[in-house]
C-alpha cells in the first residue's frame, strides 16, 4: 500500500518549488492511439506544450511523451533519434526573441539580475541538422503564426484541444548590452534560416 508521504511526493510537479522556472506534470501513459512523438527544443514554449499533452484529454489522444523518453523527469530536451519511431512534433519560435529568452534565462540558478551581453548563440542548431519528414508538426510562435492550439487543431483535424496558456515566465529583469545595435543583429544565421524555411 503506498503511504500518504508517497502520494504527495508522486504528485508533486517537476521543478516545484526549485529555482528552474519549468514547471512540469509528471508523464501520463501514452494513448494507445497516438502518432506523434513531443521534442522540447528549450524557450520556445515547450513547457507549456508539454504541460498541455499531459492535461487535455484530446491532445494526449494525437502526441506521445514516454515512446521516446522513457522515463519521467529525465531527458527533457533528448533530440530526436536519426529515424524516430513516429513522426516529431517540436514547437520553434521567432529567433530575435528566442536568442532574447536564452540570454536572460542565464544566471536563473543564481536568480541573478546582471546585465548580460549579447552574442551569437545557436539556439535550433539540431534543428537546422536534421531532415524534416514529410509527416512531422514544427509548430511556430511568434511573428504573424497563429497561436499553437489553433495549429494543432489544424493539423490533427480536432476542434476539441484546447487553448494552451503560457507558462515558465521568467520573472528576473536582466538588461541585455548591444553596444547599441538591435537585438536581432545577433541572430545567427542559420536560426534564421530555420525560421525562414518552417514559419514564414
Amino acid at each position: 500500500m503506498l503511504s500518504l508521504v508517497h502520494i504527495q511526493l508522486s504528485a508533486k510537479l517537476w521543478n516545484e518549488g526549485s529555482k528552474n522556472p519549468s514547471v512540469l506534470e509528471h508523464a501520463k501513459k501514452d494513448h494507445v492511439n497516438c502518432t506523434h512523438n513531443l521534442f522540447r527544443l528549450p524557450k520556445t514554449g515547450s513547457t507549456s506544450l508539454y504541460n498541455a499533452v499531459m492535461r487535455d484529454p484530446a491532445l494526449h489522444r494525437h502526441v506521445c511523451w514516454l515512446e521516446a523518453h522513457k522515463t519521467d523527469g529525465h531527458a527533457w530536451h533528448m533530440r530526436p533519434p536519426p529515424k524516430p519511431q513516429k513522426p516529431v512534433l517540436l514547437s520553434l519560435r521567432e529567433p530575435t526573441e528566442l536568442l532574447r529568452s536564452h540570454l536572460e534565462y542565464e544566471g536563473y540558478l543564481s536568480n541573478s539580475t546582471k546585465a548580460v551581453p549579447a552574442r551569437v548563440v545557436r539556439t535550433m542548431e539540431w534543428i537546422s541538422s536534421r531532415q524534416k519528414a514529410p509527416q512531422d508538426i514544427y509548430l511556430c510562435l511568434g511573428q504573424d503564426n497563429p497561436p499553437v492550439h489553433q495549429q494543432l487543431r489544424v493539423y490533427f483535424h480536432d476542434d476539441r484541444i484546447r487553448e494552451i496558456p503560457d507558462e515558465n515566465h521568467n520573472t528576473r529583469i536582466r538588461f541585455i548590452k548591444t553596444n547599441n545595435l538591435p537585438l536581432h543583429a545577433f541572430v545567427h544565421p542559420a536560426d534564421r534560416h530555420v525560421w525562414k524555411s518552417y514559419c514564414t
